[in-house]
Protein backbone atom coordinates (compact mmCIF):
# COMPACT_ATOMS: atom_id res chain seq x y z
CA UNK A 1 0.00 0.00 0.00
CA UNK A 2 2.84 2.43 0.48
CA UNK A 3 3.93 2.00 -3.20
CA UNK A 4 0.44 2.65 -4.20
CA UNK A 5 0.41 6.02 -2.19
CA UNK A 6 3.52 6.97 -3.43
CA UNK A 7 2.45 6.92 -6.78
CA UNK A 8 -0.71 8.88 -6.06
CA UNK A 9 1.42 11.41 -4.55
CA UNK A 10 3.54 11.39 -7.61
CA UNK A 11 1.01 11.61 -10.23
CA UNK A 12 -0.64 14.28 -8.08
CA UNK A 13 3.07 16.70 -8.39
CA UNK A 14 3.48 15.75 -12.06
CA UNK A 15 0.06 16.88 -12.94
CA UNK A 16 0.03 20.01 -11.27
CA UNK A 17 4.26 20.59 -11.39
CA UNK A 18 4.90 20.57 -15.18
CA UNK A 19 7.63 22.94 -15.59
CA UNK A 20 9.16 21.58 -12.57
CA UNK A 21 9.55 18.29 -14.33
CA UNK A 22 11.07 19.76 -17.30
CA UNK A 23 14.24 21.15 -14.82
CA UNK A 24 13.79 17.99 -13.14
CA UNK A 25 15.17 16.49 -16.55
CA UNK A 26 17.88 19.04 -17.14
CA UNK A 27 18.96 18.58 -13.66
CA UNK A 28 19.33 14.96 -14.39
CA UNK A 29 21.38 15.77 -17.78
CA UNK A 30 23.41 18.46 -16.01
CA UNK A 31 24.31 16.10 -13.21
CA UNK A 32 25.62 13.34 -15.20
CA UNK A 33 27.37 15.93 -17.22
CA UNK A 34 28.95 16.89 -14.09
CA UNK A 35 30.09 13.03 -13.35
CA UNK A 36 31.97 13.14 -16.92
CA UNK A 37 33.74 16.09 -15.95
CA UNK A 38 34.45 14.51 -12.53
CA UNK A 39 35.56 10.83 -14.22
CA UNK A 40 39.11 11.82 -14.11
CA UNK A 41 41.35 9.15 -16.52
CA UNK A 42 37.95 7.48 -17.77
CA UNK A 43 37.06 7.23 -21.25
CA UNK A 44 34.23 9.80 -22.30
CA UNK A 45 31.74 9.18 -25.16
CA UNK A 46 28.08 10.41 -26.32
CA UNK A 47 25.68 9.35 -28.87
CA UNK A 48 22.41 10.24 -30.41
CA UNK A 49 19.77 7.84 -31.57
CA UNK A 50 16.71 7.69 -33.91
CA UNK A 51 14.30 4.77 -33.94
CA UNK A 52 11.28 5.20 -36.77
CA UNK A 53 9.36 3.18 -39.07
CA UNK A 54 9.94 5.60 -41.78
CA UNK A 55 12.60 3.49 -42.47
CA UNK A 56 10.43 0.29 -42.90
CA UNK A 57 6.94 2.37 -44.18
CA UNK A 58 5.21 0.93 -41.04
CA UNK A 59 3.01 3.70 -39.62
CA UNK A 60 1.34 2.21 -36.56
CA UNK A 61 2.21 1.32 -33.03
CA UNK A 62 5.46 1.67 -32.04
CA UNK A 63 6.41 5.17 -34.34
CA UNK A 64 9.03 7.03 -33.28
CA UNK A 65 11.69 7.96 -31.07
CA UNK A 66 14.68 9.72 -30.32
CA UNK A 67 17.47 9.75 -27.39
CA UNK A 68 20.57 11.25 -26.56
CA UNK A 69 23.32 9.41 -24.40
CA UNK A 70 26.58 9.94 -22.64
CA UNK A 71 28.46 8.25 -20.05
CA UNK A 72 32.37 6.56 -19.60
CA UNK A 73 34.33 3.78 -18.87
CA UNK A 74 37.77 2.78 -17.92
CA UNK A 75 37.29 2.39 -13.84
CA UNK A 76 37.43 -0.75 -11.60
CA UNK A 77 34.93 0.38 -9.16
CA UNK A 78 31.54 2.84 -8.79
CA UNK A 79 32.85 5.89 -6.63
CA UNK A 80 32.41 9.43 -5.75
CA UNK A 81 34.41 10.27 -8.96
CA UNK A 82 32.13 8.39 -11.67
CA UNK A 83 28.93 7.39 -10.20
CA UNK A 84 26.65 9.59 -8.33
CA UNK A 85 25.87 7.67 -4.49
CA UNK A 86 21.91 7.67 -4.99
CA UNK A 87 22.68 5.67 -8.27
CA UNK A 88 25.49 3.85 -6.71
CA UNK A 89 23.06 2.77 -3.91
CA UNK A 90 21.07 0.57 -6.32
CA UNK A 91 24.07 -1.89 -7.01
CA UNK A 92 25.63 -1.44 -3.62
CA UNK A 93 26.61 -4.88 -2.16
CA UNK A 94 25.54 -6.60 -5.48
CA UNK A 95 27.30 -8.43 -7.32
CA UNK A 96 27.43 -5.77 -10.36
CA UNK A 97 29.78 -3.71 -7.53
CA UNK A 98 31.57 -6.68 -5.95
CA UNK A 99 32.54 -8.97 -8.43
CA UNK A 100 36.83 -8.55 -8.88
CA UNK A 101 38.73 -8.58 -12.13
CA UNK A 102 35.51 -6.17 -14.15
CA UNK A 103 35.74 -3.53 -16.38
CA UNK A 104 32.99 -1.13 -15.16
CA UNK A 105 30.99 1.65 -16.89
CA UNK A 106 27.70 4.22 -16.65
CA UNK A 107 25.67 5.61 -18.98
CA UNK A 108 22.68 7.88 -18.98
CA UNK A 109 20.24 7.65 -21.84
CA UNK A 110 17.32 10.70 -21.81
CA UNK A 111 14.76 10.04 -24.87
CA UNK A 112 11.39 10.22 -26.19
CA UNK A 113 9.01 7.84 -27.84
CA UNK A 114 6.05 8.36 -29.39
CA UNK A 115 2.80 5.47 -30.02
CA UNK A 116 -0.15 6.02 -32.09
CA UNK A 117 -2.96 4.03 -33.44
CA UNK A 118 -2.83 2.60 -37.12
CA UNK A 119 -5.10 5.40 -38.52
CA UNK A 120 -4.04 9.04 -37.32
CA UNK A 121 -6.47 10.52 -39.71
CA UNK A 122 -9.30 10.20 -36.95
CA UNK A 123 -9.62 12.86 -34.35
CA UNK A 124 -12.33 10.44 -32.73
CA UNK A 125 -11.38 8.27 -29.92
CA UNK A 126 -10.39 4.74 -31.19
CA UNK A 127 -11.09 2.09 -28.49
CA UNK A 128 -9.58 -1.18 -30.36
CA UNK A 129 -6.42 0.28 -31.17
CA UNK A 130 -3.09 1.55 -29.31
CA UNK A 131 -3.79 5.26 -27.66
CA UNK A 132 -1.65 7.67 -28.29
CA UNK A 133 0.80 8.20 -25.54
CA UNK A 134 4.04 9.98 -25.11
CA UNK A 135 6.65 9.01 -23.03
CA UNK A 136 9.55 11.00 -22.06
CA UNK A 137 12.27 9.15 -19.90
CA UNK A 138 15.93 9.56 -18.20
CA UNK A 139 18.12 6.05 -17.83
CA UNK A 140 20.75 5.08 -16.13
CA UNK A 141 23.07 1.89 -16.58
CA UNK A 142 25.66 0.52 -14.46
CA UNK A 143 28.06 -1.97 -16.64
CA UNK A 144 30.40 -4.72 -14.99
CA UNK A 145 32.27 -6.70 -17.71
CA UNK A 146 34.87 -9.17 -18.86
CA UNK A 147 35.58 -11.67 -21.94
CA UNK A 148 32.95 -13.47 -21.45
CA UNK A 149 30.25 -12.11 -19.28
CA UNK A 150 28.36 -8.43 -19.18
CA UNK A 151 26.17 -7.93 -16.46
CA UNK A 152 24.05 -4.73 -16.01
CA UNK A 153 21.43 -2.64 -13.81
CA UNK A 154 19.74 0.03 -15.13
CA UNK A 155 16.96 2.26 -13.34
CA UNK A 156 14.64 4.18 -15.27
CA UNK A 157 12.50 6.78 -14.71
CA UNK A 158 10.29 9.68 -16.75
CA UNK A 159 6.56 10.64 -17.35
CA UNK A 160 3.81 9.45 -19.78
CA UNK A 161 1.05 11.56 -21.26
CA UNK A 162 1.58 15.53 -22.44
CA UNK A 163 4.22 16.73 -20.32
CA UNK A 164 6.18 13.90 -22.35
CA UNK A 165 5.84 16.80 -25.92
CA UNK A 166 5.40 13.73 -27.84
CA UNK A 167 2.17 16.01 -29.32
CA UNK A 168 4.19 18.52 -30.08
CA UNK A 169 7.54 16.35 -31.74
CA UNK A 170 5.42 14.48 -33.85
CA UNK A 171 3.31 17.18 -35.48
CA UNK A 172 7.08 19.26 -35.95
CA UNK A 173 8.06 16.35 -37.77
CA UNK A 174 5.57 15.26 -39.84
CA UNK A 175 5.07 19.04 -40.74
CA UNK A 176 8.34 19.31 -42.12
CA UNK A 177 8.50 16.21 -43.81
CA UNK A 178 4.63 16.81 -45.15
CA UNK A 179 3.35 13.80 -43.93
CA UNK A 180 -0.22 13.62 -42.47
CA UNK A 181 -0.74 15.38 -39.72
CA UNK A 182 -1.92 12.87 -36.77
CA UNK A 183 -5.60 14.13 -35.18
CA UNK A 184 -6.20 12.24 -32.28
CA UNK A 185 -3.68 13.46 -29.79
CA UNK A 186 -6.67 15.00 -27.49
CA UNK A 187 -7.17 11.00 -26.91
CA UNK A 188 -3.77 10.79 -25.38
CA UNK A 189 -2.80 8.79 -21.93
CA UNK A 190 -2.94 11.64 -18.77
CA UNK A 191 -0.14 12.55 -16.82
CA UNK A 192 1.59 9.80 -15.04
CA UNK A 193 5.33 8.97 -13.85
CA UNK A 194 6.93 5.82 -14.70
CA UNK A 195 9.72 3.51 -13.58
CA UNK A 196 11.82 0.32 -14.37
CA UNK A 197 14.46 -1.07 -12.65
CA UNK A 198 16.07 -3.63 -14.78
CA UNK A 199 18.74 -6.24 -14.83
CA UNK A 200 20.38 -7.95 -17.97
CA UNK A 201 23.08 -10.26 -19.06
CA UNK A 202 25.03 -11.32 -22.25
CA UNK A 203 26.59 -13.94 -22.31
CA UNK A 204 29.27 -14.57 -25.20
CA UNK A 205 29.12 -18.38 -26.09
CA UNK A 206 30.88 -18.81 -29.13
CA UNK A 207 33.82 -17.15 -30.59
CA UNK A 208 36.18 -17.57 -33.48
CA UNK A 209 37.89 -16.91 -36.80
CA UNK A 210 35.97 -17.03 -40.57
CA UNK A 211 39.37 -15.46 -42.30
CA UNK A 212 42.58 -13.75 -41.25
CA UNK A 213 40.28 -10.47 -41.02
CA UNK A 214 37.05 -11.79 -40.27
CA UNK A 215 35.46 -13.23 -36.68
CA UNK A 216 32.09 -14.72 -35.89
CA UNK A 217 30.09 -14.86 -32.16
CA UNK A 218 27.54 -15.99 -30.75
CA UNK A 219 25.82 -13.93 -27.85
CA UNK A 220 23.20 -15.53 -25.49
CA UNK A 221 20.88 -12.32 -23.55
CA UNK A 222 18.98 -12.80 -20.87
CA UNK A 223 16.67 -9.38 -19.15
CA UNK A 224 14.40 -8.84 -16.82
CA UNK A 225 12.64 -5.80 -15.63
CA UNK A 226 9.58 -4.58 -13.27
CA UNK A 227 7.60 -1.27 -13.23
CA UNK A 228 4.55 0.90 -13.84
CA UNK A 229 6.67 1.35 -17.08
CA UNK A 230 6.53 -2.11 -18.48
CA UNK A 231 7.26 -5.68 -16.61
CA UNK A 232 9.15 -7.86 -19.06
CA UNK A 233 11.30 -10.61 -19.45
CA UNK A 234 13.37 -11.32 -22.48
CA UNK A 235 15.74 -13.95 -23.67
CA UNK A 236 17.21 -13.62 -26.89
CA UNK A 237 20.21 -14.62 -29.14
CA UNK A 238 22.67 -12.83 -31.37
CA UNK A 239 24.44 -13.87 -34.33
CA UNK A 240 27.73 -11.48 -35.67
CA UNK A 241 30.82 -11.39 -38.06
CA UNK A 242 32.84 -9.15 -38.61
CA UNK A 243 36.09 -7.66 -36.65
CA UNK A 244 37.15 -6.69 -33.41
CA UNK A 245 34.13 -8.63 -31.85
CA UNK A 246 35.14 -8.79 -28.70
CA UNK A 247 35.50 -5.03 -28.09
CA UNK A 248 32.02 -4.24 -28.89
CA UNK A 249 29.81 -7.32 -27.97
CA UNK A 250 28.92 -5.73 -23.93
CA UNK A 251 26.59 -3.36 -26.09
CA UNK A 252 24.70 -6.05 -28.12
CA UNK A 253 20.52 -5.64 -27.22
CA UNK A 254 17.66 -7.21 -28.22
CA UNK A 255 16.84 -3.72 -29.84
CA UNK A 256 19.94 -2.51 -31.90
CA UNK A 257 20.81 1.30 -30.95
CA UNK A 258 19.41 0.77 -27.52
CA UNK A 259 22.72 0.68 -25.59
CA UNK A 260 26.21 2.48 -26.89
CA UNK A 261 29.66 0.39 -26.68
CA UNK A 262 30.81 1.18 -23.22
CA UNK A 263 33.98 -0.08 -24.20
CA UNK A 264 34.01 2.31 -27.25
CA UNK A 265 37.47 3.43 -28.95
CA UNK A 266 39.07 0.09 -28.25
CA UNK A 267 37.53 -0.76 -31.70
CA UNK A 268 38.37 1.81 -34.59
CA UNK A 269 38.41 0.45 -38.14
CA UNK A 270 36.14 -2.44 -36.65
CA UNK A 271 32.76 -3.48 -38.43
CA UNK A 272 29.92 -5.94 -38.02
CA UNK A 273 26.62 -7.60 -39.44
CA UNK A 274 24.37 -9.18 -36.66
CA UNK A 275 21.06 -11.01 -36.78
CA UNK A 276 19.21 -11.33 -33.64
CA UNK A 277 15.90 -13.65 -32.25
CA UNK A 278 14.06 -12.82 -29.47
CA UNK A 279 11.22 -14.15 -27.02
CA UNK A 280 9.53 -11.04 -24.53
CA UNK A 281 7.08 -12.16 -21.93
CA UNK A 282 4.94 -8.70 -20.91
CA UNK A 283 3.32 -8.76 -17.78
CA UNK A 284 2.46 -4.98 -18.26
CA UNK A 285 2.65 -1.96 -20.59
CA UNK A 286 1.24 1.45 -19.91
CA UNK A 287 0.81 2.24 -23.69
CA UNK A 288 -1.55 -0.86 -23.76
CA UNK A 289 -2.97 -1.45 -20.16
CA UNK A 290 -3.32 2.36 -19.96
CA UNK A 291 -3.20 4.68 -16.84
CA UNK A 292 -2.32 2.93 -13.36
CA UNK A 293 -5.01 5.04 -11.43
CA UNK A 294 -7.51 5.51 -14.44
CA UNK A 295 -10.02 3.16 -16.24
CA UNK A 296 -8.28 1.92 -19.04
CA UNK A 297 -11.43 3.19 -21.64
CA UNK A 298 -9.83 0.76 -24.55
CA UNK A 299 -10.73 -2.08 -25.06
CA UNK A 300 -7.70 -3.83 -26.37
CA UNK A 301 -6.17 -7.58 -25.19
CA UNK A 302 -2.38 -7.68 -24.55
CA UNK A 303 -0.77 -10.32 -26.00
CA UNK A 304 2.07 -11.10 -23.19
CA UNK A 305 4.52 -13.39 -25.68
CA UNK A 306 6.73 -11.70 -28.58
CA UNK A 307 8.96 -12.55 -30.99
CA UNK A 308 11.18 -9.79 -31.90
CA UNK A 309 13.83 -10.15 -34.83
CA UNK A 310 16.16 -7.48 -35.53
CA UNK A 311 19.10 -7.17 -38.13
CA UNK A 312 21.97 -4.32 -39.25
CA UNK A 313 24.96 -3.67 -38.88
CA UNK A 314 28.12 -1.05 -37.04
CA UNK A 315 30.78 0.71 -38.47
CA UNK A 316 33.54 2.46 -36.24
CA UNK A 317 35.88 4.77 -37.63
CA UNK A 318 38.37 6.91 -36.07
CA UNK A 319 36.53 8.08 -32.31
CA UNK A 320 32.89 7.66 -34.41
CA UNK A 321 30.87 4.64 -34.84
CA UNK A 322 27.51 4.15 -36.69
CA UNK A 323 24.58 1.81 -36.41
CA UNK A 324 22.05 0.93 -38.06
CA UNK A 325 19.46 -2.08 -37.54
CA UNK A 326 15.67 -3.30 -38.49
CA UNK A 327 13.41 -4.14 -35.66
CA UNK A 328 10.48 -6.62 -36.48
CA UNK A 329 8.25 -7.99 -33.26
CA UNK A 330 4.86 -9.61 -33.78
CA UNK A 331 1.91 -8.29 -32.38
CA UNK A 332 1.67 -6.47 -29.19
CA UNK A 333 -2.65 -6.41 -28.96
CA UNK A 334 -5.18 -9.13 -30.04
CA UNK A 335 -6.78 -6.44 -32.12
CA UNK A 336 -4.03 -5.60 -34.37
CA UNK A 337 -4.68 -5.65 -38.06
CA UNK A 338 -1.21 -6.37 -38.49
CA UNK A 339 0.77 -9.77 -37.70
CA UNK A 340 3.50 -7.66 -37.44
CA UNK A 341 5.42 -4.57 -37.02
CA UNK A 342 8.85 -3.22 -38.00
CA UNK A 343 11.02 0.19 -37.94
CA UNK A 344 14.55 1.18 -38.19
CA UNK A 345 16.75 2.62 -35.87
CA UNK A 346 20.17 4.36 -36.36
CA UNK A 347 23.09 5.78 -33.79
CA UNK A 348 25.87 7.83 -34.16
CA UNK A 349 28.70 7.74 -31.20
CA UNK A 350 31.66 9.08 -31.02
CA UNK A 351 34.34 9.58 -28.48
CA UNK A 352 35.10 13.27 -26.60
CA UNK A 353 38.94 12.27 -25.57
Amino acid sequence: MEIVRLMVHASVYVWSNQKKIYYLFALLLLSGLNNMVMAEGSEKFTAFMVENDVFTGDDSGYTSGIGYVWGYAGFSDFDDSNTPAWIRGLSEGLYISTVANKKRSITYHIAQRIVTPENIDVKEFQPNDFPYSGLLTWKATQYAMDNDVTDTISLLLGVVGPLSGAEQSQKLVHSLTGSRDPQGWDNQLDNEPVFKLSVARNWRLLAGGITETTDYDVIGAADAGIGNYSSTVDLGITFRFGSQLLQTYPAISIIPGREINPLFGSASGSYYYFVSLAGRYTANNIVINGNTFRDNAHNITMEHGQSIYSAGVSIAFGDWSVLFGVTESSKAIKESQKHRSSYGSLSLTWKLD
